[in-house]
């Protein structure tokens, strides 16, 4: 009888052990998921002062941002916006090129669109 109660906190400890290294993990994987968090919100922050600190300094110099983080300077169009929804394409032939590429066009060699197969 004295061995089976040894033997049932033994087995009692051991599950203990068991669920305080289970609660730690979990602790351990917590705190690393809300590094990373942090990381990543520290990291949108920087990237945010420096596009607000990029905008600040074209309104004062008058210019454009461009997606690849240069500034360049407001050029008035001469013709009026680019829009391809105000043009009519029936009005304009479609550009073709003087030689065209058979194999990158999809087409079969020269002459063998007459041979019989």
């Amino acid at each position: 009888m004295q061995r089976e109660l040894e033997s049932k906190r033994r087995e009692y400890e051991l599950m203990m052990e068991v669920e305080r290294l289970r609660y730690e993990r979990s602790m351990a994987e917590e705190g690393a998921r809300q590094s990373i968090a942090r990381a990543r919100l520290e990291f949108e922050s920087e990237r945010l002062r420096t596009a607000q600190d990029r905008l600040e300094q074209l309104s004062v110099v008058g210019g454009v941002a461009s997606s690849d983080g240069s500034a360049a300077l407001t050029t008035p169009t001469k013709f009026g916006p680019l829009d391809s929804s105000t043009v009519d394409m029936v009005d304009k032939p479609a550009v073709m090129p003087r030689r065209v590429d058979r194999r990158s066009a999809g087409l079969p060699p020269a002459g063998a669109e007459k041979a019989d197969v």
